[in-house]
């Protein structure tokens, strides 16, 4: 889990606040790394956002390879589907 998170919805929770909200045809999707994040996250003995949190909470500077590597992340390092929605990093939700 995130400590930057203050609260982690299920895709559920998500779609009901949005249908709540008054918005209809509410799809929730899942955010998952792709392979480059995924050969990241194994260089980083398992998650690079661990690195980086870890690092983070203890006030320390990172290193030059952890600043290249997250720098080097764009929204293609992404998928985005609604396959093993619970084991997502994120959620986003579309509605009308």
């Amino acid at each position: 889990l995130n400590p930057f998170h203050t609260r982690e919805l299920s895709a559920a929770e998500l779609a009901e606040l949005v249908a709540d909200a008054g918005f209809a045809d509410v799809a929730v999707l899942g955010l998952h790394h792709g392979p480059g994040l995924r050969a990241l996250d194994a260089t980083y003995g398992g998650s690079l956002v661990a690195a980086q949190t870890e690092l983070a909470l203890a006030g320390a500077e990172w290193p030059p390879d952890l600043l290249r590597d997250v720098a080097s992340v764009t929204t293609a390092d992404f998928t985005l589907d609604a396959t093993n929605i619970d084991a997502s990093l994120d959620l986003v939700a579309t509605a009308r």
